[in-house]
């Protein structure tokens, strides 16, 4: 198994290669995601590098955790430079994400004429030594998918789990539920994409859902001090981030709302999207 160095990492090889080298036996291995097609010629020394250090002769196939550029943005880059090769990918039902301002490229641009097989949820990937089970953990992308290599009880997360802060987030109510559908499996080591390794995945991923519902708890609590008054986002905003800067609100007024979602499907709020309150039993 080689991993896509992170791209904080493209100048130095040591992370990718030291961690990733040992995942599976054969002279073919299986690479997830393939970096940013904007550091295309910094990427492949480093890729080559991973093969040599960890004695890959050939790429056997390429998978593809989600569709946001700096994953899925080499894979051409990788075709012209090792030849055709699988690729395979997720395809969510509702079809592909809205592309928002700065992601990039949608995937159907990134990935123009390459063939992509798609994969599903519990589906086993295998190579020489190493077996990858696919698991769907949507959130932070519809179709970000994570991979627990089932010799060792580890996971490539992704963008899920980093090995240094956290991801930003489409959907807080599929996120929290696919971070704790990752917890579940009870994996040992997390092989994040952006950052360094991490030891201990159960206790890293408690603190991942920790920091998250504190969030959550944070503006139901808002909302409980209203006494059965509706607020609108911005205003639980104000009262939770009563010294943020007034260019970071509009921001923090999508993570209220995403908190607010949660709560609605827990039964903690009710709200038509412009004013919410708490349900009675629960004030």
């Amino acid at each position: 198994m080689i991993r896509r160095p992170p791209r904080s990492t493209l100048s130095s090889s040591s992370a990718a290669s030291d961690v990733y080298k040992r995942q599976g036996q054969g002279k073919k291995r299986i690479l997830v995601d393939t970096g940013d097609a904007d550091f295309a010629d910094a990427y492949m020394p480093v890729l080559r590098q991973a093969m040599e250090e960890s004695g890959t002769e050939a790429i056997e196939q390429i998978v593809l955790t989600h569709w946001h550029r700096d994953h899925i943005g080499g894979v051409r880059a990788l075709i012209s430079e090792f030849g055709v090769l699988p690729v395979r990918k997720f395809f969510p039902a509702e079809g592909p994400e809205e592309v928002w301002e700065g992601e990039g490229d949608s995937p159907d641009e990134a990935l123009a004429g390459v063939h992509v097989e798609p994969v599903l949820d519990g589906d086993v990937i295998q190579t020489d030594g190493a077996t990858l089970r696919v698991m769907h953990t949507p959130g932070h992308a519809t179709d970000h998918i994570v991979l627990l290599l089932e010799e060792e009880c580890s996971m490539f997360t992704g963008d899920n789990v980093l090995g240094t802060g956290t991801p930003v987030f489409r959907d807080l109510p599929k996120y929290l539920a696919s971070l704790r559908r990752m917890r579940s499996c009870c994996p040992g080591i997390l092989y994040t994409s952006h950052g360094p390794m991490v030891e201990d995945g159960v206790a890293y991923i408690d603190q991942y859902i920790a920091h998250r519902q504190a969030r959550v708890e944070q503006v139901l609590h808002v909302v409980q001090k209203s006494q059965g008054m509706a607020l609108t986002p911005e205003e639980i905003t104000r009262r939770i981030y009563t010294t943020i800067p007034e260019h970071l609100i509009p921001a923090a007024c999508v993570n209220t709302t995403q908190a607010l979602r949660v709560l609605l499907e827990e039964h903690r709020v009710e709200g038509d999207g412009e004013h919410w309150k708490g349900i009675p039993s629960n004030l």
